[in-house]
């Protein structure tokens, strides 16, 4: 089998360049390490504040209204009454939950 041997040669010969050349392998480990620090400390971020799940039964079955303006943009934002109507007439869903929110300040 001349894989093996040849596989073997060819590391020895990586490990003999990376150690010749110890400045450049010093700066991409570094450089590797810090990506790979800052990816992970950025995906663990996001999934702990973004994409953490719901505190319900069954979050997989929850969806989102939104409504659709006459200008075409869309707004989360409902009045009771609109609130009071999907309740009331919202067949195809089992509830309907709102939630109150502060006015922004701009």
């Amino acid at each position: 089998m001349i894989l093996p041997e040849t596989l073997l040669q060819d590391v020895r010969y990586g490990v003999r360049m990376l150690f010749r050349n110890a400045g450049f392998t010093a700066v991409a480990v570094l450089a590797l390490a810090l990506g790979i620090g800052v990816n992970t400390g950025t995906f663990t971020a996001y999934k702990a504040l973004v994409r953490r799940s719901l505190d319900a039964r069954d979050p997989d079955t929850m969806a989102n209204l939104t409504l659709i303006l006459q200008s075409g943009a869309d707004s989360f934002l409902f009045s009771y009454p609109d609130y009071e109507a999907y309740r009331d007439h919202a067949h195809s869903c089992t509830g309907l939950i709102a939630e109150h929110g502060r006015p922004a300040h701009t």
